[in-house]
């Protein structure tokens, strides 16, 4: 692991405010807060809390989908609002993500135009070779999602975000729509691509199972704060806040 932060993380802060009625109070919700994370190359970082404790929002943040009100994310040591193509995401409900009357095809080579990707070949060959990297069939290629099972739609996904050579994957739930059946399946693929192609995750989750499996280190949010970061053996054995025991003890008690 590269001493150097990939992505750094500083002070980062964002609020919303929301009505409680027509005529009622503007009320603050803090869905970051003061929070400072460093990523470094070739690691999986395991973001781990329960619904409603920011880690969306943080996702949000680092792909510059929405403005932080203070702080600073940088990529590399540049502000990642500048880097689009170096930082991708991988969504959990793949229906949101993917065009339905859209094809294999015209969705994996849309990066690859947006992006201006050079390669070998012609396009297809390209879309061909990005197909079989996430262990999917050329023969899919012309068909349309909403012809294809969830499990594939997931790797047309995977092989969506990876067609513009990023270096970094936010990974937001990508196997918890999925049968379980299939879940394992999705989990080995990105180990696999992690591995072949030199990718840094966010893996963002609920479920300390497979966040036990694929992570490095892990990072517990809990209403907008970063509460506890170490290493995966560190926290799943010796965890310091009540909020993350509780979390494990769910686990456990599963």
């Amino acid at each position: 692991m590269n001493n150097e932060p990939l992505l750094r993380i500083t002070e980062l802060d964002k609020f919303y405010y929301v009505k409680k009625s027509l005529f009622g109070k503007t009320h603050e919700i803090r869905a970051v807060q003061a929070l400072n994370l460093c990523i470094y190359q070739g690691e999986t970082l395991g973001l781990i809390g329960e619904s409603g404790s920011g880690k969306t929002t943080l996702s949000h943040l680092i792909l510059g989908l929405i403005p932080p009100d203070n702080g600073q994310i940088t990529f590399n040591q540049i502000d990642v609002l500048h880097l689009r193509r170096d930082v991708q995401i991988v969504f959990q409900y793949t229906y949101g993500a993917l065009d339905p009357l859209k094809t294999v095809y015209e969705l994996v080579s849309e990066p690859l135009k947006l992006h201006q990707i050079q390669f070998e070949g012609s396009l297809e060959d390209e879309v061909t070779r990005l197909l079989g990297l996430v262990g999917l069939s050329s023969g899919l290629m012309y068909r349309k999602t909403v012809a294809i099972s969830g499990g594939q739609k997931q790797r047309v996904g995977i092989a969506r975000a990876i067609a513009s050579r990023p270096k970094f994957l936010i990974l937001d739930e990508p196997v918890s729509a999925l049968d379980i059946s299939v879940q394992g399946q999705i989990v080995n693929l990105l180990i696999k691509l992690k591995k072949e192609l030199g990718l840094t995750y966010l893996f963002i989750t609920h479920d300390l199972k497979i966040a036990r499996h694929l992570s490095d280190r892990l990072a517990v949010m809990h209403q907008g704060v970063l509460i506890e970061v170490g290493t995966t053996s560190e926290i799943l054995t010796n965890p310091q806040m009540s909020y993350t025991k509780k979390l494990l003890g769910n686990l456990y008690n599963e």
